[in-house]
């Protein structure tokens, strides 16, 4: 009974165990029949997709950007460079443009690029006196001095007199008034013509007493004639004496007669000397007022120059003027009523044949690379060209001797200083620079290849 029930309840779980295994027989052939179906709709559904055009086409377009890009590098510029320090310079340098004082920017009377000569004003500062007024004066004050060299004496007297009650001419007052006071000193000598008449009528007794003396002269002529002939006559009257023909007493009358005449004689010589003693004093008389005339002609030129002097020296000091002949090239916005000072440069005077080059020392490295007429590319320190853009140059010298900074070489700028952005660097002698010669203008694609090409070897 025992042993019947121990076999039974082992054949019951034999079955349990192959019902198990069964089981997990058909759980695996259940998930892998999943897994097929899975794979089988994924299929389906790869197999049903239609490919768009990058699917189709992605691996042409691989190949024509590659075959792009490598097509570039034959576009792309990629020289050799070698890069030194210059140094800014100039034939007929720009002239630089500053106030002499400090002061308000009262009148800008050019434009930027404009072109002006040399004196040329290109604007004036504040000041109490009227720069126009004082340009007016200048001019006639010219024109008097001119006036005077010819002789022609002071035609607009008073219009300087005028000026000086109607005008307030501020620091120049002391010289405008020192200015009339000889003007008038010479108006009193010159103008009014008292000198001149005085003059005149000196001249006149010159005249009349040389017309006497003339006359004097012809007498004196006679004189000595009746002087010669008393003598012959007293000589004759001597002889006749001692032969006792004439008497004593009439020896006697003959020698009175004779010293009659000679006395005569000596009055009309005196005379005569008297005259010529007039004649000397009237032309003294004469010299003395020509020479006075003429010192206070001298006086009154003085006094123009001074003027003048004060003049220009107030012009010089109040407006700002073009010491060349040029084109105005402004280093900022300038404006009316902007203050200026005397430290600041407001602007260039940039001459018509003014030529920039930049000086440079090549290093022993360089100057095997280079040549003559390498382009030059040129930025400046103080000036950084992402923001001022960059000069192009040419190099034109090299020298065969070398001093100890190295080969001095000279690079130029025939663009000027106005940049690839279209700023214009101010000009300053000695500016730092930093200047890039292209040695080899070659393209990327033509560097890879030499590249590859010397790696390989």
């Amino acid at each position: 009974m025992n042993s019947l029930s121990l076999r039974e309840n082992i054949g019951v779980l034999l079955e349990n165990k192959l019902c198990i295994n069964y089981i997990a027989f058909m759980f695996e052939n259940w998930e892998d029949d999943k897994r097929r179906f899975e794979r089988s709709e994924e299929a389906t559904t790869f197999i049903a997709h239609k490919p768009n055009f990058l699917e189709r086409n992605g691996i042409q377009i691989i190949v024509a950007i590659f075959i792009f890009l490598v097509s570039m590098t034959c576009f792309i510029r990629y020289p050799d460079k070698v890069v030194q320090v210059g140094y800014l310079s100039a034939e007929h340098a720009p002239v630089e443009l500053k106030s002499k004082t400090d002061g308000i920017l009262k009148k800008l009377l050019v434009q930027n690029n404009e072109v002006v000569k040399k004196g040329d004003i290109i604007g004036w500062l504040e000041t109490e006196i009227n720069y126009n007024e004082v340009l007016v004066l200048l001019k006639n004050i010219d024109k008097l001095d001119d006036d005077l060299l010819k002789d022609k004496g002071v035609e607009k007297k008073d219009f300087f007199i005028k000026k000086i009650g109607n005008f307030n001419w501020g620091e120049l007052q002391q010289n405008y008034s020192e200015f009339i006071s000889e003007l008038q000193k010479y108006d009193d000598f010159y103008l009014n013509g008292f000198y001149e008449s005085k003059i005149n009528y000196v001249d006149k007794d010159i005249k009349i007493a040389l017309s006497k003396n003339a006359i004097l002269e012809k007498q004196q002529t006679l004189s000595q004639r009746e002087l010669d002939i008393e003598k012959e006559t007293y000589n004759v009257d001597e002889i006749l004496n001692k032969e006792a023909l004439v008497t004593k007493l009439d020896l006697t009358r003959s020698e009175s007669q004779l010293i009659s005449k000679e006395r005569s004689y000596f009055d009309v010589s005196l005379a005569i000397i008297n005259n010529e003693s007039l004649v000397s004093q009237k032309r003294s008389e004469v010299m003395q007022m020509k020479h006075d005339v003429l010192q206070n002609k001298v006086q009154f030129r003085q006094a123009i120059h001074s003027l003048k002097r004060a003049l220009i020296a107030w012009i010089d000091k109040y407006s700002i003027s073009s010491n060349e002949s040029g084109s105005i090239a402004f280093s900022s916005f300038l404006h009316e009523n902007q203050v200026i000072s005397p430290s600041k440069i407001i602007g260039y005077v940039m001459p018509v044949n003014s030529r920039f080059y930049l000086r440079i020392f090549l290093s022993q490295e360089a100057i095997g690379r280079l040549k003559e007429n390498n382009p030059v590319e040129v930025r400046f320190n103080s000036y950084p060209y992402k923001e001022f853009g960059m000069l192009n140059g040419k190099l034109n010298y090299i020298s065969n001797i070398a001093l100890d900074s190295g080969f001095l070489s000279k690079v130029d700028l025939p663009g000027g200083l106005k940049t690839n952005l279209k700023h214009t660097i101010p000009y300053r002698e000695n500016l730092k620079s930093e200047v890039i010669f292209i040695t080899k203008d070659i393209t990327l694609g033509q560097r890879l290849f030499d590249g590859l090409f010397k790696t390989k070897k």
